[in-house]
């Protein structure tokens, strides 16, 4: 299920591994999100690369 603050969720393959890129309306939600899911498993949060595209840039 795709959170609905999530504009584009998109999963890419390559010879170096798998690539995940995550469109978000904005920086603080993705944090939130990101940081309710890594609480939820236990886990540290990974790091991650990101630019922020925000929706207005799709009209």
């Amino acid at each position: 299920m795709v959170p609905e603050a999530m504009i584009s969720h998109v999963v890419s393959k390559h010879e170096s591994g798998v690539t995940i890129t995550d469109i978000w309306e904005s920086e603080e939600i993705a944090v939130a999100f990101y940081a309710g899911v890594t609480e939820a498993s236990g886990m540290p949060m990974p790091p991650v690369s990101y630019s922020l595209i925000y929706e207005n840039n799709f009209k």
